[in-house]
């Protein structure tokens, strides 16, 4: 840091003595300027005052604190949880040095719907809430840098932990009834389930429902008319839309 002072009514332009207290060293000095060098970086920050004072009159003195930023650091065990279905935002955390930091990733993965800034800010890379396929513990490796001038720091490579949990599993909570009747209307009650993120659709995903019955793929109700004798057996698939299913097997006569 260059310094720089004047002395008001100093005729004879002696100027100032500099001296310094806290820590760091003095160079280039002249009546009126000075070269402040910071020690080195330590966990704490450290503030250091340098004194200019008046040749002709040494009551006359202005002193100036320069704030030494502590050593940068990543805030350790940083752990940032999601669900499949719920928007995740999170943002790594440092300390010391001179904000704002920057952040590079130097090993490891991150969630495949999950990408970081260089600002370590976590988002969503599509933008919406993290699939089935998201699932996992990831553990990336970053570094950090300050923004010090004229020399930045960097952080030695620590790692993070990003867990991206499934959605409540889906499980079948509906019943129907197991015996309809030909050419008489069927109200045999719903395979509704539970589970998942958002709302589920219902599908017949194996076999087929009796001729005339149908699953309305919103409410999962069975409904409809029997136009044929027969055992029917059909498996339903329950599925949000972000890749969580389940299945169950059912038979009417």
């Amino acid at each position: 840091v260059t310094l720089s002072a004047t002395v008001a009514n100093d005729t004879n332009s002696a100027g100032v003595t500099w001296s310094a207290s806290g820590g760091g060293t003095l160079s280039n000095t002249t009546n009126s300027s000075a070269t402040y060098t910071a020690p080195a970086a330590t966990n704490s920050a450290v503030n250091v005052t340098v004194t200019a004072t008046s040749v002709a009159d040494s009551s006359k003195t202005k002193a100036v604190t320069i704030t030494v930023a502590a050593t940068p650091t990543i805030v350790a065990f940083q752990i940032f949880s999601g669900t499949v279905g719920t928007l995740f935002s999170e943002q790594l955390q440092g300390s010391g040095g001179v904000p704002p930091y920057k952040w590079t990733m130097t090993g490891g993965t991150l969630p495949p719907c999950v990408t970081m800034s260089t600002s370590g800010a976590l988002t969503l890379t599509s933008g919406t809430a993290p699939t089935h396929s998201c699932l996992g513990v990831f553990y990336p490796t970053v570094t950090m840098t300050d923004s010090g001038t004229p020399t930045a720091f960097t952080t030695s490579s620590t790692f993070f932990t990003v867990m991206i949990n499934p959605a409540s599993a889906i499980q079948f909570t509906g019943s129907i009834f197991p015996n309809a009747t030909e050419n008489v209307p069927y109200t045999g009650g719903s395979v509704a389930a539970i589970g998942g993120a958002g709302s589920l659709t219902y599908t017949v995903a194996s076999g087929a429902l009796p001729n005339g019955i149908n699953l309305n793929s919103t409410t999962a109700a069975l409904t409809g008319t029997p136009t044929a004798k027969g055992t029917f057996n059909f498996t339903i698939m329950a599925a949000d839309a972000y890749g969580d299913s389940n299945t169950q097997s059912y038979q009417i006569v």
